[in-house]
């Protein structure tokens, strides 16, 4: 199996870091380490690292511009109070 190249011959990575969605995104760093936690940015943690692919973080991107993520929020219940 070959690895795609760069045409300065390096390896291209698959992955991001969370840090770098956080920019393309434009949230903060601390708001796209915890979508990564709740499973709202597509992630994997290779044991200490949390890495985002970014064939999966593409994809995520377009289903969320068509509406046919998951990745919006769920309606909060209404507070009762008397």
């Amino acid at each position: 199996m070959s690895l795609p190249k760069t045409p300065d011959r390096r390896v291209e990575r698959v992955t991001i870091t969370v840090d770098e969605a956080a920019v393309r995104l434009g949230i903060s760093r601390g708001s796209a380490y915890a979508a990564a936690r709740r499973g709202e940015l597509p992630a994997i943690r290779l044991n200490r690292r949390i890495v985002v692919p970014r064939v999966a973080f593409e994809r995520w991107l377009e289903s969320a511009g068509s509406g046919e993520s998951s990745w919006e929020a769920e309606p909060r219940a209404r507070s009762r109070t008397r």
